[in-house]
């Protein structure tokens, strides 16, 4: 595995973005950028992602109909790192608009 060490590899094969480089192959203010990041912060740092999974499930049971659309695309774990990335990207950006993380 590539460095840093994987730590939630089950989940890298469930990435979009991340393949598990080292360094981020696309421009980090894109789309694609900002996904690869939470994917591999996912992937790396989270020391209970089923936890994540969990509170997706909870998530996912009080959306809307247009965002339960959305999540019906994905597995919960998959939705589990979408809800990380835009929790990660809410943390350090708060007043920006996460509405990008419909495009996944």
């Amino acid at each position: 595995m590539n460095i840093p060490e994987i730590l939630n590899s089950k989940y890298l094969k469930l990435c979009k973005y991340y393949k598990g480089e080292k360094n981020n192959p696309y421009k980090p203010s894109s789309l694609e950028g900002k996904f690869w990041h939470g994917e591999m912060m996912f992937c790396t740092t989270v020391h209970d992602p089923e936890k994540w999974v969990k509170d997706a499930k909870e998530i996912r049971s009080r959306l809307s109909q247009d965002k339960l659309a959305f999540a019906n695309q994905f597995s919960d774990e998959q939705f589990a790192m979408i809800i990380f990335t835009e929790e990660l990207f809410l943390k350090w950006c708060p007043y920006d608009d996460t509405e990008w993380i419909f495009q996944y």
